[in-house]
Protein backbone atom coordinates (compact mmCIF):
# COMPACT_ATOMS: atom_id res chain seq x y z
CA UNK A 1 0.00 0.00 0.00
CA UNK A 2 0.88 3.28 -0.57
CA UNK A 3 -0.09 6.41 0.97
CA UNK A 4 -0.02 9.30 -1.03
CA UNK A 5 -1.13 12.98 0.08
CA UNK A 6 0.49 16.37 -1.69
CA UNK A 7 -0.43 16.49 -5.45
CA UNK A 8 -1.61 12.72 -4.97
CA UNK A 9 -3.12 12.60 -8.91
CA UNK A 10 0.81 13.47 -10.17
CA UNK A 11 2.86 11.08 -7.50
CA UNK A 12 0.30 8.12 -8.23
CA UNK A 13 0.56 9.09 -12.06
CA UNK A 14 4.17 9.25 -11.96
CA UNK A 15 4.77 5.79 -9.97
CA UNK A 16 4.70 2.21 -11.15
CA UNK A 17 2.67 -0.18 -9.17
CA UNK A 18 1.62 -4.08 -9.37
CA UNK A 19 -1.48 -5.29 -9.70
CA UNK A 20 -1.49 -5.63 -5.94
CA UNK A 21 -0.28 -2.51 -4.62
CA UNK A 22 -2.72 -0.05 -3.12
CA UNK A 23 -2.99 3.79 -3.40
CA UNK A 24 -4.91 5.26 -0.38
CA UNK A 25 -5.15 9.02 -0.18
CA UNK A 26 -4.29 11.16 2.68
CA UNK A 27 -6.60 14.24 2.89
CA UNK A 28 -5.34 15.40 5.75
CA UNK A 29 -1.46 15.68 4.78
CA UNK A 30 -1.22 19.30 5.12
CA UNK A 31 -1.39 18.05 9.40
CA UNK A 32 1.95 16.19 9.23
CA UNK A 33 3.44 12.82 8.60
CA UNK A 34 1.21 11.23 11.87
CA UNK A 35 -1.38 11.58 9.53
CA UNK A 36 -0.34 9.36 6.73
CA UNK A 37 0.72 6.90 9.02
CA UNK A 38 -2.83 6.64 10.51
CA UNK A 39 -4.36 6.36 7.09
CA UNK A 40 -2.49 3.92 6.03
CA UNK A 41 -2.65 2.01 9.38
CA UNK A 42 -6.66 1.97 9.24
CA UNK A 43 -6.41 1.21 5.69
CA UNK A 44 -5.17 -2.02 6.57
CA UNK A 45 -7.05 -5.58 6.83
CA UNK A 46 -8.44 -6.80 9.89
CA UNK A 47 -5.99 -9.85 9.74
CA UNK A 48 -2.70 -7.97 9.01
CA UNK A 49 -0.45 -8.94 11.97
CA UNK A 50 2.08 -6.23 11.20
CA UNK A 51 2.70 -2.95 8.99
CA UNK A 52 6.28 -1.69 7.41
CA UNK A 53 6.92 1.78 7.45
CA UNK A 54 8.85 3.02 4.66
CA UNK A 55 9.31 7.07 3.60
CA UNK A 56 8.64 7.55 0.00
CA UNK A 57 11.52 9.38 -0.65
CA UNK A 58 14.25 7.09 0.66
CA UNK A 59 14.55 5.10 -3.08
CA UNK A 60 17.49 3.52 -1.86
CA UNK A 61 15.23 1.33 1.09
CA UNK A 62 14.68 -1.45 -0.92
CA UNK A 63 12.99 -4.99 -0.99
CA UNK A 64 16.15 -6.63 0.49
CA UNK A 65 16.29 -4.37 3.54
CA UNK A 66 12.42 -4.81 3.92
CA UNK A 67 13.32 -8.71 3.46
CA UNK A 68 15.57 -8.46 6.80
CA UNK A 69 13.30 -6.58 8.73
CA UNK A 70 10.46 -8.69 7.83
CA UNK A 71 12.64 -12.18 8.71
CA UNK A 72 13.71 -10.76 11.68
CA UNK A 73 10.07 -10.23 12.86
CA UNK A 74 9.59 -13.38 12.52
CA UNK A 75 12.38 -14.77 14.11
CA UNK A 76 11.60 -13.18 17.31
CA UNK A 77 8.78 -11.53 19.69
CA UNK A 78 9.54 -7.82 19.28
CA UNK A 79 6.90 -5.77 18.41
CA UNK A 80 8.98 -3.29 16.60
CA UNK A 81 11.65 -4.35 14.17
CA UNK A 82 14.27 -1.47 12.91
CA UNK A 83 16.77 -1.36 10.47
CA UNK A 84 19.89 0.52 11.40
CA UNK A 85 22.99 1.41 9.27
CA UNK A 86 26.25 1.74 10.90
CA UNK A 87 24.44 1.58 14.19
CA UNK A 88 21.91 4.11 13.28
CA UNK A 89 18.30 3.98 13.08
CA UNK A 90 16.81 4.27 9.78
CA UNK A 91 13.58 2.74 7.74
CA UNK A 92 12.02 0.31 7.25
CA UNK A 93 10.79 0.06 10.45
CA UNK A 94 7.92 -2.99 11.36
CA UNK A 95 5.39 -2.08 14.01
CA UNK A 96 3.43 -5.19 14.95
CA UNK A 97 -0.22 -4.71 15.25
CA UNK A 98 0.21 -4.45 18.99
CA UNK A 99 1.65 -1.02 18.93
CA UNK A 100 -0.71 0.37 16.59
CA UNK A 101 -3.34 1.93 18.95
CA UNK A 102 -0.04 4.21 20.11
CA UNK A 103 0.92 4.50 16.56
CA UNK A 104 -2.60 5.85 16.18
CA UNK A 105 -2.14 8.67 18.39
CA UNK A 106 0.50 10.04 17.17
CA UNK A 107 -0.43 14.04 16.30
CA UNK A 108 0.95 16.38 13.91
CA UNK A 109 4.23 16.23 11.78
CA UNK A 110 5.59 13.36 13.52
CA UNK A 111 6.54 9.83 13.17
CA UNK A 112 7.14 7.07 15.46
CA UNK A 113 10.34 8.66 16.38
CA UNK A 114 9.54 9.91 19.84
CA UNK A 115 6.97 6.63 20.46
CA UNK A 116 10.52 4.47 19.48
CA UNK A 117 12.30 6.64 22.11
CA UNK A 118 9.28 5.70 25.04
CA UNK A 119 9.51 2.53 24.17
CA UNK A 120 13.28 1.33 23.51
CA UNK A 121 12.29 -2.22 24.87
CA UNK A 122 9.82 -2.61 22.37
CA UNK A 123 12.98 -2.57 19.84
CA UNK A 124 14.78 -5.21 18.02
CA UNK A 125 16.96 -3.43 15.16
CA UNK A 126 18.94 -5.26 12.09
CA UNK A 127 22.31 -3.83 11.22
CA UNK A 128 22.08 -3.37 7.39
CA UNK A 129 25.28 -1.83 6.62
CA UNK A 130 26.41 1.31 5.14
CA UNK A 131 24.78 4.33 5.76
CA UNK A 132 21.07 5.51 6.61
CA UNK A 133 19.66 5.61 3.16
CA UNK A 134 19.62 9.49 1.79
CA UNK A 135 16.09 11.54 1.96
CA UNK A 136 15.05 13.18 -1.23
CA UNK A 137 13.94 16.49 -0.06
CA UNK A 138 14.92 18.77 -3.04
CA UNK A 139 15.47 18.62 -6.55
CA UNK A 140 19.33 18.89 -5.88
CA UNK A 141 18.80 15.74 -3.76
CA UNK A 142 17.40 13.90 -6.69
CA UNK A 143 20.13 15.15 -9.02
CA UNK A 144 22.62 14.13 -6.49
CA UNK A 145 21.25 10.58 -6.31
CA UNK A 146 20.52 10.45 -9.95
CA UNK A 147 24.15 11.06 -11.11
CA UNK A 148 25.36 8.74 -8.01
CA UNK A 149 23.07 5.51 -9.70
CA UNK A 150 24.66 6.26 -13.09
CA UNK A 151 28.05 5.56 -11.87
CA UNK A 152 27.57 1.88 -10.46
Amino acid sequence: MIVLGHRSDEVAAAIRTSGETRIVLNPDYRQGQATSLRVGLEALADDSHAAVVILGDQPAVDAGKVGAVVASYLESASPVVQATYGGRPGHPVLFDKSTWPDLLAIDGDKGARELLKMHPEWVRTVELGGEVPADLDTWADYERLKKLWATR
